[in-house]
């Protein structure tokens, strides 16, 4: 008899080894909103902007913001991030243009809230605040870029 509970022990094991596998994977959720899709790119005259994008060849999903402070183009790119109740959650990394030397500063958590209206996305970014935190606290309103059909 123990060497049969052994056995479905060991199988229970395995089991769920497997399922741990196909389960939902931690990061990368798609975000779902009809405004925020893959693929779109929202810009600001200013040079702000916010992509999010699918990656075929590393099938995940990623963020890429560019957020300008006057003259420094802050290229911030989110690889891990959840989706949920209207948030992204996650870290971002960023080369600094300020230090003269492209250091790359991060990971800082990051929450990403959204609305939409009248065409416009607003994009509402909230961290640590700490020194190299470029953007918490930032609100982005955003458009998508004109095309030459519109």
């Amino acid at each position: 008899m123990a060497k049969k509970g052994i056995l479905v022990l060991m199988m229970l094991a395995l089991v769920m080894l497997v399922g741990c596998e196909e389960g939902n994977p931690r990061f990368n959720e798609v975000i779902d909103q009809d405004w925020v899709q893959d693929g779109s790119r929202w810009e600001a005259d200013d040079g702000n902007s916010f992509a999010y994008v699918y990656d075929e060849s590393e099938d995940n999903y990623w963020i890429d913001i560019h957020y300008m402070d006057g003259v420094n183009d802050y290229p911030c790119y989110i690889d891990e991030f959840n989706y949920e109740n209207g948030q992204v959650v996650g870290t971002y990394t960023y080369h600094d243009p300020v230090d003269g030397e492209n250091t790359l500063r991060g990971p800082f958590s990051v929450t990403i809230t959204f609305s939409y209206a009248s065409e416009t996305l607003t994009v509402n970014y909230s961290g640590p605040g700490t020194l190299h935190d470029v953007l918490d606290g930032v609100t982005m309103n955003l458009q998508l870029p004109s095309s030459p059909e519109r």
